[in-house]
């Protein structure tokens, strides 16, 4: 499940970072990805589903984490 997120995000990122779920769910397996090389002010990280019947992996749209992460700022910049 890792490799298939990761192949996935190599889109936006050389050097994707993979965090799953070791747990999931029944039907997908779910992770958090993100990578290096983002800017200070914007830290968008992205939820990996894979089906896992199928194999299909799908990545969200972009979540800004800015707020998770103490002395980053959100996307405004404030």
């Amino acid at each position: 499940m890792t490799s298939r997120c990761l192949e996935a995000a190599r889109v936006t990122w050389a050097a994707p970072l993979v965090l799953p779920d070791d747990g999931g769910f029944t039907k997908y397996g779910v992770a958090v990805v993100a990578g290096p090389g983002l800017s200070d002010a914007y830290r968008p990280a992205f939820v990996c589903l894979v089906d896992l019947e199928t194999g299909v992996v799908e990545l969200s749209k972009g979540l800004d984490i800015s707020p998770l992460l103490p002395g980053v700022r959100a996307l405004t910049g404030e």
